[in-house]
């Protein structure tokens, strides 16, 4: 004897796993890029069902308006950096995108931010000259505006010789 399966209408269905974000995303032909990702049977239905509802234009504002948002790049790639545990790097690049504001511009010219090591980033002089009045005279007013521009995810300077840079 075969067993008999109940019946269930699509309506009746739950959303599937992958359509948590919106309910009107487009996620069935998601492996898919560029021309090749077109909506699926499903999607197209739900889109004109939206176009039938609300007329042409608004029906399309509609449906932007019901699909999940997009993440920003930026967000998105400090979030797998710290899942691959490379939070240094983006600590690092943060502080390079910004180390003129940091030092000022004069001395931005002679250092460079190379490494994060812990609570320290090691930056590279020019000349022992140069690392001789850092080191001295604004090595503490450079560590004050670096723990304020980082929130004190790093909080020393360690100055080296450009090109001297320890093996890690």
């Amino acid at each position: 004897m075969k067993k008999e399966r109940p019946q269930t209408n699509n309506r009746d269905r739950a959303p599937s796993a992958g359509h948590e974000n919106g309910w009107m995303s487009r996620e069935d032909y998601r492996q898919k890029t560029h021309g090749r990702r077109r909506p699926s049977r499903r999607e197209r239905r739900r889109e004109q069902a939206m176009f039938d509802w609300y007329g042409t234009h608004r029906g399309a504002e509609e449906i932007v308006a019901q699909r999940s948002s997009f993440d920003e790049i930026g967000d998105v790639l400090k979030e797998t950096f710290s899942r691959f545990g490379m939070q240094k790097a983006v600590v690092l690049e943060e502080i390079q995108q910004s180390w003129a504001d940091i030092v000022g511009q004069d001395v931005s010219r002679v250092t460079r931010p190379s490494s994060v090591k812990a609570d320290t980033v090691e930056v590279e002089v020019v000349n022992p000259a140069w690392m001789y009045i850092l080191d001295r005279e604004y090595k503490t007013t450079m560590e004050q505006n670096l723990r304020n521009q980082t929130g004190s995810k790093v909080r020393n300077i360690r100055l080296l010789p450009a090109g001297r840079r320890p093996r890690e």
